[in-house]
């Protein structure tokens, strides 16, 4: 596989085709920090983050460059952008990174300020799935047990998925926001564009199978549902939504399918992603990364050294998660997977 390009720790912006890369003044980054530097939410309680929330959107409104806010409320509204990067953001030592999946005490609230802040502007909402991590903000680095499990946990590779494969689309992450803290050995997160890398690279055949619904997708380790292995069946790996744009599903690991011909068709889609060539981006310290989950596979390579981003998922609209999971808007974005699953 080779790669278009690993995204350069320096000053440098713009678009090009799906992909923007902007990169916040300076001047703009010191007040943003003022204001956020000591924010921390009155109590960890849903009601104590929910404030924390509106103040961090309110700060990143006040210093984020007007441009750069209109730019990140037109991404959930336009299918032109689907990745951005925002580069020189407000940064403290985030502290020795996590090997338990859980928040480190030492690490300082400002970082999650930042991403709260940020993803607030495009006016999305962040949720999580209870059995992977009742927080919004979710630690990912290496953990103790996990190494070489499928998972954002471990450090083996990842091979092209999107999140949340295994639910209907209307409850999958609309978008993924990873605010890099730690990766002193710049291991990247690669990309491949569904629009400008995947559908031109396939045959009309391969398309045909690839949307019809004959496949079978296992539910991800991380959601933590025991030792029984849960799938769902019947799934579209390519589809298009109302307004005819496609979308992509593909779970992180693959089980065995139901048929020979929906076999044949996965292999076949493995191993032409393998033979493309993807964006490499280098999650690290004052580095945002956000993108849309089913316009985009995302894999890794090998973790190597610490490596340690924060994670939000972000919806444009909750009400069928909490319908699905009988919710009300007062209680905490966090959603119970197996009611998803039904």
């Amino acid at each position: 596989m080779s790669s278009k390009a690993i995204l350069p720790r320096r000053p440098h912006e713009g678009t090009c085709g799906s992909f923007s890369h902007i990169w916040i003044p300076t001047a703009n980054r010191n007040a943003w920090f003022s204001a956020i530097s000591d924010l921390a939410p009155t109590e960890i309680t849903p009601s104590g983050w929910q404030w924390f929330q509106l103040k961090a959107c309110t700060a990143a409104a006040d210093f984020l460059p007007q441009e750069v806010r209109l730019t990140l409320r037109e991404f959930s509204r336009t299918s032109s952008i689907d990745t951005f990067v925002l580069d020189n953001l407000p940064f403290v030592e985030p502290g020795p990174p996590p090997d338990d999946r859980t928040r480190p005490a030492t690490k300082p609230f400002l970082h999650d300020a930042v991403l709260a802040g940020t993803v607030g502007q495009t006016l999305c909402e962040s949720f999580t799935y209870k059995q992977e991590d009742p927080n919004l903000h979710q630690e990912v680095a290496p953990a103790l047990g996990q190494e070489n499990t499928a998972s954002n946990f471990s450090r083996r590779s990842l091979p092209w998925h999107n999140d949340g494969a295994c639910f209907e689309f209307e409850l999958q992450p609309y978008l993924l926001a990873f605010l890099g803290l730690l990766n002193d050995e710049d291991v990247p997160t690669l990309l491949l564009n569904l629009d400008e890398d995947i559908l031109p690279a396939i045959s009309f055949r391969l398309l045909s199978e690839l949307m019809r619904p004959q496949f079978i997708f296992p539910v991800p380790a991380s959601l933590n549902f025991g030792s029984c292995e849960v799938r769902v069946h019947d799934r579209p790996i390519l589809f298009q939504d109302r307004h005819g744009v496609f979308h992509v599903n593909l779970p992180s690991r693959d089980c065995e399918q139901a048929t020979l011909e929906a076999q044949e068709a996965l292999s076949e889609f493995r191993e032409l992603l393998c033979g493309l060539t993807a964006r490499h981006v280098v999650v690290g310290p004052r580095r945002l990364l956000v993108f849309k989950n089913t316009r985009n596979l995302h894999s890794r390579p090998n973790v190597t050294g610490k490596r340690w981003f924060t994670r939000t998922y972000a919806a444009k609209s909750l009400d069928l998660h909490r319908v699905a999971t009988s919710t009300s808007s007062s209680e905490p974005n966090s959603f119970d997977a197996r009611l998803l699953l039904m």
